[in-house]
């Protein structure tokens, strides 16, 4: 860890003498009431560069290319970010230098339906950014798409229309040659349909609502086998960076309703990629299934209490910071999360909690992002969670009993059960001549659980069965190694 310290320090001295402020943002409109539209712009600065405006302007434009409006927002330093919960000046927590978080707000009128623009651009970017030709003259041209409907167009429950936004922060570091993920989670309120994939930054053109894509960008370089991605599913960004410095990427989500394109939403922003080292890792979370895409899926049903226990390890540090986000957290029934310790300082536990209701049940799983932060990288994970109608039964779910980890073991042990009602679990390890050397009975509520047993025995093997209530049985060999 002391080495990488030492190269981080060497990085950003290289690092601020080629840095400008701003590191990218993204803009959001949420209609408010009537005709009239919230703006929020986003910006992400780096400690390092000089300080941001206090005011900042951007202009809407209708379906023609004509200015409607020109918006200035004044920098409310006390003001609370409506998406990320931060206020305005903070930086994103756990990341080995400072990376702030400002947001710019106005309202508008619009009257008239149609097709708007809302657009923002500053001079300059980074000249560190190593996939643009020549980043120092490029500019950064934030922008989005939105309808607005008018009374006679839509029903009256689809009169308003709230672009889509990004409810996960932007990732800044990842190591390098090392297999990492992220996911910005793109969410609509209105439930219109999203589609999202890696796009082009766009800079400044006179008279262009939305600029121009950058000539000679190119996706960041990517080890040999591997390429700069996005799943089409999940909107996870995979990414093996084969280089260190900073380079620069745009993801973009467009929202379709009725089949019809009516909304488009970007981020532009940086990725540092520094030299390696480790990142936190999600323990194996046997007793889910898995969608068609290896997606893991828990399962929950209406009127039942769920809970999923998760864990993390990185060896490298003993505080990992765990966050969730999605869809379910912003219900008006919000599932929620705690984070929890282990007898591993190394490890820790989080905890996914919900009582849904028929309300909440639905065909499509809703999509959760766990985020992992070590202080220095972080990494994302995405997990579906299936709400099942109450009438569907329980009898059409399974109780499974998951795959002792780690074995071999010299410690802690984990074995993860997912229940199908509120049941007694019972646990004997016996030894090798068919000794009882620990029995463990305990009661669960139906969902999702691991077991955690220490485990004191002497090195050899053993045997372990677990028995559920409802008649299941799963017999196991744990090898010890001390």
């Amino acid at each position: 860890m002391k080495q990488i310290f030492t190269l981080l320090s060497i990085f950003f001295i290289n690092f601020q003498l080629f840095a400008t402020h701003l590191m990218g943002g993204e803009i959001v409109v949420q209609h408010d009431q009537g005709n009239n539209y919230e703006i929020l712009l986003t910006l992400y600065r780096d400690t390092l560069g000089i300080q941001i405006n206090n005011t900042q302007d951007f202009t809407i434009y209708d379906a023609n290319g004509n200015q409607v409006i020109t918006a200035t927002s004044i920098l409310d330093p006390m003001s609370m970010h409506p998406i990320f919960g931060l206020q305005n000046g903070s930086v994103l927590p756990m990341f080995p230098y400072g990376v702030e978080v400002y947001h710019y707000s106005a309202i508008v009128s619009l009257p008239n339906a149609g097709t708007y623009t809302v657009s923002w651009s500053n001079c300059c970017r980074n000249a560190a950014i190593q996939n643009l030709p020549n980043p120092s003259s490029n500019d950064l041209q934030l922008f989005t798409e939105f309808t607005v409907y008018g009374n006679n167009n839509m029903p009256p429950l689809n009169f308003s229309n709230s672009s889509p936004f990004f409810m996960v922060k932007p990732v800044v570091f990842l190591p390098v040659n090392t297999p990492w993920q992220y996911n910005p989670l793109p969410f609509d309120p209105d439930g219109d349909s999203l589609s999202w994939s890696l796009g082009v930054p766009h800079e400044e053109n006179i008279g262009s609502p939305t600029g121009i894509p950058i000539s000679g960008y190119t996706n960041p370089p990517s080890a040999s086998g591997t390429s700069f991605s996005i799943d089409p599913l999940t909107g996870t960004i995979s990414w093996t960076a084969s280089v260190q410095g900073n380079f620069v990427y745009t993801v973009t989500c467009e929202e379709f309703r009725n089949g019809l394109k009516i909304g488009e939403i970007r981020r532009d922003m940086q990725f540092i990629v520094l030299p390696p080292g480790p990142v936190p890792q999600l323990l194996p979370t046997n007793t889910l299934s898995s969608t068609f895409n290896g997606v893991p899926l828990a399962l929950a049903m209406a009127d039942y209490p769920f809970t999923l226990n998760l864990f993390a390890v990185d060896s490298s540090v003993s505080t990992i910071l765990a966050e969730a986000f999605g869809e379910p957290f912003v219900l008006n029934n919000p599932m929620t999360y705690i984070q929890g310790t282990t007898d591993d300082p190394f490890k820790t536990k989080l905890s996914l909690m919900w009582s849904p209701t028929d309300n909440e049940a639905r065909e499509n799983p809703y999509l959760v992002v766990i985020r992992l932060m070590n202080g220095t990288f972080s990494m994302d994970y995405s997990i579906y969670v299936k709400v099942a109608e109450n009438n569907v039964g329980v009898e059409e779910l399974k109780s499974n009993i998951g795959n002792i980890f780690p074995n071999p073991s010299s410690s802690l042990i984990s074995i993860p059960v997912f229940l199908k009602s509120n049941q007694e679990v019972k646990v004997n390890i016996y030894d090798n001549v068919g000794k009882i050397m620990k029995s463990i009975n305990e009661n669960f509520l139906m969902g999702n659980h691991c077991l955690m047993i220490q485990n004191q025995f002497i090195n050899g093997n053993y045997i372990v069965e677990t028995i559920l209530e409802d008649g299941t049985r799963n017999v196991q060999q744990l090898i010890v190694v001390n």
